[in-house]
Parts: structure tokens; C-alpha cells; sequence
């Protein structure tokens, strides 16, 4: 099993590409989208600011993505798109991460247009396959929250 360990400060952890590889979040839940990789590349640190896209493929394999930026809030960071994305927002944060930062959580914040959930992402270049046996509340979730979980090999 995986130890948790304080987190790097955020403009260390993050930057890089991340693969979602269990959700609570219904947009990668339909098999619509599948295999949605989350990539962050540093913009500033202080204030902290991350270009942020979010990509995935559809069912007849053509990529697709969301573009945005994360800045530093007080309690996390907050996501909002960019051109006709601006007009939406995102709060979110990380909760916890392995020892050797290649697993880390992710809470985000209820929306009009999304539910609260969470994440659990793999970052790309690691050699981890599966973690879907081992507890998970090291990465700072609740018990309902790991419940909700699926795991994405799992979704057609």
C-alpha cells in the first residue's frame, strides 16, 4: 500500500500529466469519454497560477479537451475556462498524495453544471497499473467518498 506523505508545495506536485483513473465525476462515467488525462504547466508561483487541460477521447477516437487556469485560493485552487469557457468556474483541491507523489486525490466543489466529487489520478509516467485494491483513504477522502468511486478500467 501506497503511504501518504505532506504534500510538495503545489507548483512542485502538479505540473505534469495526470491520468484519472477512478471518479466520482458523472462526465467521465458514461463512457462517452474515455481516458481523460489532466495536464498542468506552471505559470507563476506566487501567486500560484497553472495552465490547466483536461483531455480525453471520444467513443470514434477523436481527442477533445478543456482548457483553463488554476489559481491559488485559500482553500485550494480555482479552475476557470478559458474563451467561451470563461463564464465558468471550478473550486477544487488536492487532498493527499503518495509517498512518492506519483497517486494524489483531488476534492472538487459542487457547481451549477457539476456535482461535488472527487479523483483519484496517476501521474502518466509512473508504472503504476492498479491501485483499486488498497485503501484509499490515505489520499485524504472520506469513506463515502471512496465509495463513490468507480474505477475507470470498469466504464465501456
Amino acid at each position: 500500500m501506497p503511504e501518504s506523505r505532506p504534500l510538495s508545495p503545489l507548483a512542485e506536485l502538479l505540473p505534469g500529466s495526470w491520468r484519472v483513473v477512478a471518479t466520482s465525476f458523472p462526465l467521465w462515467l458514461t463512457g462517452r469519454r474515455v481516458s481523460p488525462v489532466f495536464n498542468y504547466a506552471l505559470r507563476s508561483t506566487a501567486p500560484l497560477a497553472l495552465d490547466d487541460t483536461v483531455s480525453w477521447f471520444t467513443r470514434s477516437g477523436t481527442e477533445r479537451s478543456l482548457v483553463g487556469v488554476d489559481r491559488a485560493t485559500e482553500s485550494g485552487l480555482r479552475w476557470r475556462g478559458r474563451g467561451l469557457l470563461a463564464l465558468f468556474a471550478s473550486d477544487w483541491s488536492v487532498t493527499g498524495a503518495s509517498a512518492g507523489e506519483d497517486v494524489i486525490g483531488i476534492r472538487f466543489a459542487k457547481t451549477l453544471a457539476t456535482p461535488a466529487g472527487v479523483d483519484v489520478l496517476v501521474r502518466e509516467e509512473s508504472m503504476i497499473e492498479d491501485i483499486s485494491e488498497e485503501p484509499l483513504e490515505w489520499l485524504g477522502f472520506t469513506v463515502d467518498e471512496v465509495q463513490s468511486l468507480t474505477w475507470l478500467r470498469d466504464v465501456l
